[in-house]
């Protein structure tokens, strides 16, 4: 559905008038987050990789790989990550249910840290791979 005008306003660059963007604002919850791959995706990895295959092409010996300021800022991070592959591989792998109440937050960063690092060896097979793990601290301070 198009926004209403209600619930948007249209921004101007100065002296020029034309259209540079607009500010919206919701009401409620988004279901899923929109624009964040799921590092477990095998096509996720896939496209990665691709990425990472591109720039060897075009001649880099190196690749600074971040995660904090890519995919979708939230203020409810905690309620997010449980598509299908993600909630029946913590079940083979801890023997209890991801989805409702009780979960290990722990258990399910080490099992999607799993899916990043296989991610993050094999970019490193391919070509010298500098990570920023800022984002892993207990502390992190996303975006």
């Amino acid at each position: 559905m198009a926004p209403s005008k209600s619930n948007w306003t249209q921004i101007t660059r100065p002296g020029k008038g034309a259209p540079g963007g607009c500010i919206a604002f919701s009401q409620g919850k988004n279901e899923t987050l929109a624009c964040t791959p799921c590092e477990a995706d095998p096509q996720v990895q896939k496209l990665w990789l691709g990425w990472i295959d591109r720039l060897i092409e075009a001649g880099v010996d190196g690749v600074d790989i971040r995660i904090s300021a890519h995919g979708s800022l939230t203020d409810e991070p905690w309620d997010y990550g449980f598509n299908p592959s993600i909630a029946e591989e913590y079940r083979e792998r801890f023997g209890e249910e991801l989805l409702g109440a009780g979960y290990h937050q722990e258990r399910l960063a080490r099992l999607r840290g799993d899916h990043y690092t296989r991610f993050f060896k094999e970019a490193s097979r391919r070509v010298q791979a500098h990570i920023h793990t800022e984002a892993f601290r207990s502390d992190a301070c996303h975006g």
